[in-house]
């Protein structure tokens, strides 16, 4: 079984410039948001005007054409959703001294419900232990690795496995699938931004997610990395520190600039 492990590679940034480019990020990623939904809503609204007006004068191929269009602009849609959500994981937000886990993770299951059900995935969790994180992106990096094993089960019933064990001043947490597997040449990329390594037409997906949960544990102190055999499955790991005993620290606001 091959494993890749996400690593700095490059000396890091004091905190004043990392500050800035964390909030440039954001708002570059706010106004190019908004500068793109304006347009974009334009052609989605006359393409749903054609197909509501003329979709009975238009032959099989232009009905074709039409879906093609329609499937575009909700395809640019999602992607703008996942770009803000990638810039807003560039700071930590509220980070408590002592998040339980298990509710972050129930939280997000009951947001999966929909999807769970529908697959049939049977899922089994383990007790989980709390750890300092900000919660909404702990949720966040559960809904995209339980999003992902859900996607990726190449049409057998999902088999999803959430867990974790401590290590010293750390907790690693990990997401077991039974899916399709991550070949060795691709598991050096799957945390880069756009990255995808199945068609679009076959599992839909913006090839943010990976990236977005490498951001959010790298800035709580953690690491994350992944196992994977092709047509066997795949599991993610990513650390967190350890919840400090009550009374220890206090919880703390991410800095807004």
């Amino acid at each position: 079984m091959a494993g890749v492990e996400h690593r700095h590679r490059r000396s890091t940034p004091g905190p004043g410039r990392l500050r800035r480019s964390n909030a440039d990020l954001e708002q570059f990623a706010a106004v190019a948001s908004h500068d793109l939904r304006e347009p974009l809503r334009m052609v989605s609204s006359y393409l749903a005007l054609i197909e509501r007006r003329y979709r009975d004068k238009l032959d099989d191929q232009g009905l074709e054409y039409m879906r093609f269009a329609v499937d575009g602009a909700k395809r640019m849609h999602r992607l703008i959703d996942a770009i803000m959500s990638y810039s807003k994981s560039a700071r930590p937000g509220v980070v408590s001294s002592a998040v339980d886990a298990n509710a972050v993770l129930g939280e997000t299951l009951t947001v999966l419900a929909a999807q769970i059900a529908e697959s049939g995935a049977r899922i089994t969790r383990a007790v989980l232990p709390e750890v300092r994180v900000d919660p909404a992106q702990l949720g966040q990096v559960f809904q995209n690795l339980i999003g992902n094993a859900l996607k990726f089960s190449t049409g057998r019933i999902p088999e999803i496995a959430i867990g974790a064990v401590e290590r010293d001043d750390q907790c690693v947490f990990s997401v077991a699938d039974n899916g399709l597997g991550i070949d060795d040449a691709a598991q050096e990329h799957v945390f880069e931004m756009f990255r995808r390594h199945h068609p679009q037409e076959d599992i839909p997906g913006t090839g943010i997610g990976l990236a977005t949960c490498r951001k959010i544990i790298e800035n709580h102190d953690g690491r994350i990395w992944l196992e994977s055999s092709v047509g066997v499955g795949t599991t993610f790991f990513f650390s967190l520190p350890k919840a400090l005993p009550a009374g220890d620290a206090p919880v703390i606001q991410a800095d807004p600039t």
